[in-house]
């Protein structure tokens, strides 16, 4: 069966114990809109349910799990939780040891080439199948306790009760630690950056936000931090420091920086929360081969084309009611009766021969009401489609990246070769003059050795030389 099959099917099977249901609470006399009953499964339900679930799909909020459905094998249908009675059932609690996979020394140089275990004590032995992790408190101490040749790591408080009710005769506690081990904070003021700036960091990794690492040399400072800027997910603006060992810091959500060394490399360390790697493609040349650098220009071209969407239907179900009528009718009934009198009289000639036999019959005549119905045809359900067509305007955006070319110092030497102050002046005269005029006019735009031979060769094309 295809997957409509198995669809249409299921949807009869629920439509045959709808029915029986409606039929059975009718019977009782309970008042309802029989004829347009609440289902999970009518179209418009449906149609609600399909859009609610785009919404939490576009917002991120869909995960795929697994959900137990509660089935009655007997009736062959899926269980309300409200409809699932337990009866009394008394579960052993037990401890449960899990052996430590990962390398036990990262948690305490004590316990190199030990055989570690976590222990938990748990109420509900029927969830081990199922169990995904070991939760540790982080405000909590533990112990590290060599019970034989085996190690258990146990809540420092519940040590004593724990070695009492898994009879351990003897045991000895190798190292103690807090259930945070990973000291972020003091890795942080390893990497130079100050105590209360390590505690600022922590406390927004715990509120949900992200620490980055940069290296960037102290030139390419801006541009590193413009970079992380456009791209953090808050958009929020990053905060930073010129000095060798430069820190950034934000409130939770937003994206924090540390650039110290190299803007083209990331400081990859596994120790770190989040790690990533920047790079600023937009401004930096393809890769050059000898003393050629390309620049692509890119431009987005826009497709408009249309999909069938699903906007929801309408079902069409034709089902028999029946309606209680009464009219009345004049029926006539028939009574015989005989009635036997006294009477005195003397018999004459008119009276006949009255010693012969003679017998009289009456018949006795009722009328029954008859039923006859007769079919009429009332009302017409017709269900078609009119389709229309329109036209739609699409409104977007295309970007294109555009190449601006800039000739440093020639129109600068151009426009000082035509300067009053400097006509009839050679070159090596007028050099120092021009140098102090385009350092003060072109602030931050380089330095003047970049466009000195530009600015130079300009001048002496002007003077027609």
């Amino acid at each position: 069966m295809t997957a409509a099959q198995i669809r249409a099917a299921c949807r009869r099977y629920a439509q045959k114990f709808v029915d029986l249901q409606s039929k059975d609470f009718q019977r009782l006399g309970i008042f309802g809109r029989w004829n347009k009953p609440y289902l999970t499964m009518s179209a418009q339900y449906e149609a609600v349910i399909a859009r609610a679930f785009v919404q939490f799909l576009e917002n991120g909020f869909i995960y795929k799990g697994l959900k137990p459905v509660n089935w009655c094998p007997n009736d062959r249908t899926a269980l309300a939780e409200a409809e699932v009675e337990y009866e009394q059932h008394r579960s052993p609690s037990i401890y449960v040891r899990f052996a430590l996979e990962s390398d036990p020394a990262a948690i305490s140089p004590a316990l190199t080439g030990q055989r570690v275990y976590a222990l938990i004590w748990i109420t509900t032995p029927w969830t081990i199948p199922a169990n995904m992790a070991i939760s540790y408190n982080p405000r909590f101490t533990y112990a590290a306790v060599l019970v034989g040749n085996d190690v258990y790591i146990v809540a420092e408080g519940l040590l004593a009760e724990t070695a009492a009710r898994c009879n351990w005769e003897s045991y000895n506690v190798i190292t103690r630690f807090e259930g945070d081990t990973s000291d972020l904070r003091e890795e942080l003021r390893r990497e130079g950056i100050p105590s209360d700036e390590a505690s600022y960091y922590v406390d927004g990794l715990s509120a949900g936000g992200a620490l980055v690492s940069v290296r960037a040399d102290e030139a390419e400072t801006d541009t590193a931090v413009e970079i992380m800027n456009r791209y953090a997910n808050s958009g929020g603006d990053v905060d930073y420091d010129t000095t060798p060992d430069m820190t950034t810091g934000m409130s939770a959500g937003t994206l924090d920086t540390d650039l110290t060394t190299d803007a083209n490399t990331v400081d990859y360390d596994t120790a770190r929360p989040v790690t990533t790697d920047v790079t600023d493609a937009s401004t930096r040349a393809s890769a050059a081969t000898g003393d050629e650098a390309r620049l692509e220009v890119v431009e987005e071209q826009l497709r408009i084309g249309k999909r069938s969407v699903d906007r929801g239907g309408v079902r069409v179900r034709r089902y028999v009611t029946e309606t209680p009528v009464e009219e009345q009718v004049t029926l006539r009934d028939e009574t015989i009766n005989v009635d036997r009198r006294r009477v005195d009289r003397t018999v004459g000639s008119a009276d006949g021969d009255l010693f012969t036999e003679q017998t009289f019959e009456f018949t006795e005549t009722d009328e029954e009401a008859v039923v006859a119905k007769e079919a009429h045809v009332v009302e017409e359900v017709v269900v078609g489609k009119s389709v229309e067509e329109r036209t739609e305007t699409v409104r977007d955006t295309v970007r294109r990246t555009d190449v601006e070319i800039e000739q440093l110092g020639t129109a600068y030497g151009e426009t000082m070769s035509s300067d009053a102050r400097y006509s009839g002046r050679e070159w090596v005269d007028v050099e120092n003059e021009v140098r102090v005029d385009w350092e003060r006019d072109n602030q931050g735009q380089g330095t003047w050795d970049e466009v000195k031979d530009s600015v130079r060769n300009s001048w002496e094309r002007s003077r027609g030389r």
